[in-house]
């Protein structure tokens, strides 16, 4: 009869919505992403394929995914699913390149003394990376994004040392040093001679 009468509630077939967003590199290969999605709802995330983590949205969305393991050193297949008090599930992929070490940076020999004032700094890198050289603890170069290193630097004259810093996307910084002497001024001598009181013309002599 009409007291027993009830109206269900309006069958929830909607997604839930995610709002996350994956980095493109990560330094070293653990992963914490955070975002929102719909109260109550559980989260996962996997790797490859392979779940690595789950999460509860709290009351107001948000959620914590931490301390995800990624493989080292390569790009990783990166899934994030939700799925609501109703069974209705939304997912987000992405990839991220785990790096676990710095770019190699490889430099060519430079010879230990020169008769020029600037010197040929060539190389390469691993990686893009930004590049500064420092002569003497002083900037001389900067270089945004390289993987091939050809830039002249201007030395001092006498013993230079020489830093090539380079320092990859994620912030790991590979450096070398080189040392190399610049002369190019000729030898100059200076000598006093010895004055006496008398000389006689073609029978002087003298100590330098």
């Amino acid at each position: 009869g009409e007291l027993y009468s009830f109206t269900t509630l309006i069958p929830d077939t909607e997604a839930p919505g995610l709002e996350i967003e994956l980095p493109e590199f990560v330094k070293g290969n653990k992963l914490e992403v955070s975002g929102t999605a719909e109260a109550g709802a559980q989260i996962k995330i996997l790797v490859e394929n392979i779940v690595k983590g789950t999460a509860t949205a709290d009351a107001e969305g948000l959620f914590t995914l931490s301390n995800i393991e990624l493989q080292d050193d390569t790009v990783n297949a990166i899934v994030v699913e939700v799925t609501d008090s109703a069974g209705n599930t939304a997912t987000f992929s992405g990839t991220i390149k785990s790096d676990t070490s710095g770019p190699q940076l490889t430099l060519e020999e430079l010879p230990e003394l020169l008769d020029k004032a600037d010197v040929q700094i060539k190389g390469t890198l691993s990686e893009a990376s930004e590049v500064k050289i420092l002569v003497n603890n002083k900037s001389a170069e900067t270089i945004d994004s390289t993987t091939i290193l050809d830039v002249s630097v201007r030395l001092n004259e006498g013993t230079n040392t020489i830093e090539v810093i380079a320092t990859d996307a994620v912030g790991w910084e590979t450096s070398r040093t080189l040392s190399v002497e610049s002369d190019t001024k000729a030898p100059t001598v200076k000598f006093d001679l010895t004055k006496g009181t008398e000389y006689y013309e073609g029978r002087a002599e003298t100590d330098i």
